[in-house]
């Protein structure tokens, strides 16, 4: 298979260059206890803002932007789509009673509105199930 099998490619490439996208790991950074969430700096437009990432293959030590872009993309879908502060909690596996959590939680309202006024729709053309079966779309880029 090569990036033409898959359209979804194509549209992370042009949503990181038309909004001059970076991202970076912060070593050392965790949401809590739990170390498979990550701390990266996404830079838009020369604004910058501090997420965490779920990264269960360990993707964001592999400087592979098109593959972080998906990753943030996909975190920023999770707290979009849960309807509180519980729910959210409960599809990240975290616990509700950490103070850390639930201010970063807090800090997303901003963070994603931001986001948004930046680019516009928050949308990972790469599916959930591509990630969490490393299947399709989600292997090929993984390899890239």
């Amino acid at each position: 298979m090569t990036a033409e099998n898959y359209p979804e490619i194509q549209v992370l490439k042009d949503l990181k260059e038309q909004f001059d996208i970076h991202i970076e790991l912060i070593k050392d950074r965790f949401l809590s206890s739990e170390t498979s969430y990550k701390g990266v700096r996404v830079k838009i437009k020369n604004k910058n803002f501090d997420l965490y990432v779920y990264d269960e293959y360990d993707d964001l030590k592999v400087d592979n932007q098109l593959l972080c872009l998906s990753l943030v993309l996909l975190e920023l879908e999770v707290y979009d789509e849960e309807e509180d502060f519980l729910n959210w909690c409960f599809a990240l596996g975290v616990s509700f009673k950490d103070e850390k959590i639930r201010a970063y939680h807090m800090d997303l309202r901003t963070i994603y509105a931001d986001i948004q006024n930046l680019i516009g729709t928050i949308e990972n053309p790469i599916s959930d199930y591509d990630f969490q079966m490393n299947a399709g779309v989600a292997q090929y880029l993984r390899k890239l």
